[in-house]
């Protein structure tokens, strides 16, 4: 997953017209990723999962939900080209960016499986 996100943090000087496409492109570039995420977790419990069915485009589309909300995503988002490069700390605020997508992706995903384990009939 870091190895899609820093080159899409680095990227978000997309040339976009407002905040609101900056974060949209955003999305779009990392959307494989937690795709990637969830799939090779479910993949690597393989005998576990497949009795709790997980939908990876809805744990997907929740971290995005998740992460949008995020305070520094918002300010980073929001910044002009010139001032995205003018950032300073922009290599704290990748970590602390992908720390923060990577949880909400994780967070997510165990949603996901409490609801999933929710409906597996416990009956003898």
């Amino acid at each position: 997953m870091i190895k899609i996100l820093v080159p899409t943090l680095l990227s978000l000087s997309c040339a976009c017209v407002s905040a609101q496409d900056r974060a949209e492109y955003f999305f779009e570039q990392m959307r494989p990723s937690c795709t990637k995420l969830v799939q090779q977790e479910l993949t690597k419990n393989i005998s576990t999962f497949s009795t709790v069915p997980v939908n990876v485009e809805s744990v997907c589309n929740c971290a995005t939900e998740r992460f949008r909300g995020n305070q520094v995503f918002k300010r980073i988002t929001s910044l002009s080209d010139k001032a995205l490069g003018e950032v300073p700390n922009f290599d704290k605020i990748i970590l602390y960016m992908t720390g923060k997508y990577v949880g909400a992706s994780l967070a997510c995903f165990a949603d996901a499986l409490n609801a999933s384990a929710d409906h597996i009939d416990l009956t003898p």
